[in-house]
């Protein structure tokens, strides 16, 4: 029944295979795949979880078979004029409206894979208070112990209604969407496909003091796993 980060392993397994044997098609912004390679893997991946998964559509009031195809219509019609963080976010979206935290797209996948996530460097918890910064590199430790409240100037509140439908999460449980949110408004790809940011490699985060006072820091994107190591953690205790 666990599928979890199985679709990843499909869809950028296939990758590879499939960039050698394919015919040229039109280019694809920010990716090295082209707009056949692409609507392979998507065909594929469709295919896929429909054989894989017991029930993609149980008890969902957010996805029914029809609306399942029609967004892998959507996704193919637009494969030319979509970039890749756009593409990406999209097939999250479908895999997210399944409602099945075991299911999903590994963002932490080993760097040296065929495809990586890159992410801004702060590590965040989700208090019923908001989202507060727990970790950070050390250049930013100031950071830690303050609320994030917007992202390039967009709020956290609209931030969260964006990325609600592209987080894999079980049914009803709002612990595992924000869970997922709290590493979500730190990915790239997923901010610059939902249009919250337009540089993939730059945002402004701002962040507010116990006391009100705001703070915005330009932060570079990179590999989770070279960050997560050099993260200071001091504030959780």
């Amino acid at each position: 029944m666990k599928l979890y980060f199985i679709l990843f392993v499909i869809l950028f397994t296939y990758h590879v295979s499939s960039a050698q044997h394919t015919p040229p098609g039109k280019p694809v912004t920010g990716s090295s795949l082209n707009s056949t390679q692409w609507l392979q893997d998507i065909d594929f991946l469709q295919k896929e979880i429909i054989r894989l998964h017991p029930d993609p559509f149980y008890k969902n009031d957010d996805l029914d078979k029809q609306k399942f195809d029609n967004l892998f219509i959507r996704l193919r019609k637009n494969i030319s004029d979509w970039d890749e963080n756009r593409i990406i976010t999209e097939i999250t979206r479908i895999i997210g409206l399944m409602n099945d935290g075991h299911s999903a797209i590994d963002q932490f996948a080993n760097p040296g894979s065929f495809y990586s996530f890159k992410f801004f460097p702060l590590f965040l918890y989700y208090f019923p208070e908001g989202f507060y910064v727990v970790g950070a590199l050390p250049e930013y430790a100031d950071l830690i112990g303050k609320k994030l409240v917007e992202i390039d100037g967009m709020g956290i509140a609209e931030i969260i209604e964006k990325m609600r439908p592209i987080i894999s999460k079980d049914y009803g449980n709002e612990s595992s969407l924000k869970d997922g949110l709290r590493y979500f408004v730190t990915i790239s790809q997923y901010l610059c496909g939902l249009e919250i940011i337009k540089d993939p490699d730059e945002a402004t985060y701002t962040v507010i003091d116990t006391v009100g006072v705001k703070t915005d820091v330009k932060l570079r994107a990179g590999s989770m796993q070279n960050l997560f190591a050099a993260f200071d953690r001091s504030g959780d205790d």
